[in-house]
């Protein structure tokens, strides 16, 4: 029996409407995972987020590079072993993989916020 086209395209032919949509998703996962979370409802009512992280800690390649296409590069103190993209990362202290974190080397680096990639399972 042969797949639908719908699910046999690969990442690349992922029409770019859909691509846009996917990202923009994407961004906002992370950026409510930093806590940039949309206007509490009700007057006077509170998010619980005392502040903005200053010192990030990503655990995965792909979340590296999301935090950098978002602008929060230079709030990114400790990247994954194989992070390689973008070129700045290279600068920035390993804390391991998103696997196996090495949770001496992220506390190190006083971290507010560390995102880390929930696995395969």
């Amino acid at each position: 029996m042969s797949r639908p086209a719908s699910c046999s395209r690969s990442r690349a032919s992922v029409p770019v409407r859909d691509a846009h949509i996917l990202r923009a998703a994407y961004a906002l996962l992370v950026l409510h995972a930093l806590g940039f979370a949309l206007a509490p409802h009700g007057a006077g009512a509170q998010t619980g987020v005392e502040r903005v992280p200053a010192r990030i800690v990503s655990t995965s390649p792909g979340i590296t590079e999301n935090l950098f296409a978002l602008g929060l590069g230079d709030r990114v103190v400790g990247v994954s072993t194989f992070c390689r993209f973008p070129a700045e990362v290279a600068h920035i202290p390993k804390v391991g993989t998103f696997l196996r974190p090495n949770a001496e080397a992220i506390a190190r680096l006083s971290p507010d916020l560390v995102l880390v990639h929930a696995g395969p399972h």
